[in-house]
């Protein structure tokens, strides 16, 4: 089970990551990460299982903020050198957030999962939800 989520009709700006909430409450939540190109899969039990069958609530969360990489370790016995993060902290710009409600109990996006393999959900955000 997999899709894509876009916004202002491009890839969600930093990834991020998206939850399917059983409606009736009566199962486990699905969910995933969101890709740089604004693609997911999710997972329920096991990895890319997709999700419970029935009514969803989908909450998307944004990441804003992309910490930098980790330091590279030197190798043991070896002294430490200039060590910098091998990429930098990014910022996603204020006019490319989506609004927190789709990531919240309020969220207004609807799925609903079939008895199928073909079950494919994408997702196009607006600024007013």
């Amino acid at each position: 089970m997999s899709g894509k989520v876009t916004f202002g009709n491009k890839p969600l700006a930093g990834g991020g990551s998206i939850r399917f909430v059983p409606l009736d409450r009566s199962g486990k939540a699905a969910g995933g990460t969101i890709g740089e190109s604004g693609e997911y899969s999710l997972s329920t039990y096991g990895a890319d299982d997709g999700a419970i069958h029935g009514a969803h609530r989908v909450e998307i969360i944004q990441n804003v903020i992309i910490e930098p990489a980790v330091f590279p370790v030197p190798a043991e016995g070896s002294e430490p050198q200039d060590l910098q993060p091998t990429k930098a902290e990014v910022s996603v710009v204020e006019g490319d957030r989506i609004p927190e409600s789709y990531g919240s109990s309020e969220s207004p996006l609807r799925a609903t999962v079939e008895d199928t393999d073909q079950n494919t959900f994408d997702f196009s955000l607006e600024r007013t939800p």
